[in-house]
């Protein structure tokens, strides 16, 4: 889980990686009219020959020979190159694919604002400014941590950051625990009632259809067709979450969290003395609690995670925040409530 800029409606993730900003070209490329994919803007010749001078600038260890042979066949219609290939040729930094369901590739921001021209100068202009806001912000955010941190909480800052660094490697893992706390949280504080209404509402979506089908056959008109049939869609429809079927029953949500929960606990299980229990191991809970020691508030790990704790149980439906924040707190604030904060 990183930080993320919307621009023009799009989602563009960010990935932190040697205290260096990647951008991902994956979640820009959505943003881009008609097919387009990010190996059509690799084989351009002029993309190859950005790329070999920002290595060659950046990277000490950047392979020319293998970039000589690149940029001799990038253009011809015949080239194809993947990012995977690039960066193994070419000892590449400047550009990454990250595997996995959760991956896509990755590109440091000098080079992701070129990639944005591709996608249309008004998306670079907007994605420029979008991560400068991101960056002041995070400047504003620094000046509120402590200047002078003591030993312990030094060691304790660098112990959760490996954390952290663990933990999005299987990002995967925490994004199908907090979904399934948010799932089991919904589901607690649903009244009863409304499965008797969306009971109710199954039954008169049936009788609709039903008669639908009788007025079909007794030819009462195209009119009512498709008056019945509507009501009978918007009836089902309605009413689709509401009822207990085999994936919405409370015995089911509760399962699939705890599997989650397991599958979080086998990881862990492999790092030594893991500083959060499973239920509460999420990259936002984690660099809450980085945040928090900087600032001054705790110097030891658990007395961060129970200032966390505090700061949640503050957090309600009167608090104005920034939306960012916003998101991290409907992320992981399920995964506390359905513990009752223990």
């Amino acid at each position: 889980m990183g930080k993320s800029v919307e621009v023009q409606g799009t989602e563009v993730s960010i990935l932190t990686r040697d205290n260096k900003d990647y951008i991902s070209l994956t979640d820009m490329v959505k943003a881009k009219d008609g097919n387009f994919f990010i190996s059509d803007w690799l084989r351009n010749r002029n993309t190859v020959e950005f790329l070999g001078i920002w290595e060659q600038i950046h990277n000490p260890c950047f392979n020319y020979g293998e970039f000589a042979i690149i940029r001799s066949n990038a253009g011809l219609n015949s080239y194809k190159i993947s990012v995977k290939e690039w960066t193994e040729k070419t000892n590449a930094i400047g550009i990454f694919a990250k595997a996995g369901r959760y991956g896509g590739t990755y590109a440091y921001k000098d080079i992701a604002f070129e990639f944005g021209m591709w996608i249309s100068p008004e998306f670079k202009i907007y994605l420029i400014k979008e991560f400068e806001r991101l960056k002041e912000k995070e400047r504003q955010m620094a000046k509120k941590k402590a200047k002078v941190l003591s030993p312990k909480a030094k060691q304790n800052v660098a112990a959760l950051n490996n954390c952290l660094s663990y933990l999005n490697d299987k990002e995967e893992l925490s994004i199908t625990l907090s979904a399934g706390a948010k799932r089991k949280r919904v589901y607690d504080r649903s009244n009863p009632a409304y499965k008797w209404v969306a009971l109710f509402i199954t039954l008169l979506g049936a009788a609709s259809l039903i008669y639908g089908i009788y007025a079909l056959i007794t030819h009462a008109g195209f009119s009512m067709y498709f008056l019945l049939f509507g009501l009978a869609a918007i009836f089902f429809f309605s009413s689709a979450n509401v009822l207990p079927t085999a994936r919405n029953n409370r015995k089911y949500i509760e399962s699939h969290l705890q599997m989650a929960v397991d599958d979080m606990q086998s990881y862990i299980e492999k790092y030594p003395e893991f500083p959060v229990p499973a239920y509460y191991a999420h990259p936002i809970v984690i660099k809450r609690m980085i945040d928090i020691i900087e600032e001054g508030r705790a110097v030891e790990v658990d007395e961060a995670l129970a200032v966390l704790k505090n700061d949640l149980r503050a957090l309600n439906s009167s608090v104005a925040v920034e939306q960012e924040e916003y998101d991290e707190v409907v992320t992981i604030k399920p995964m506390f409530l359905v513990r009752d904060y223990q």
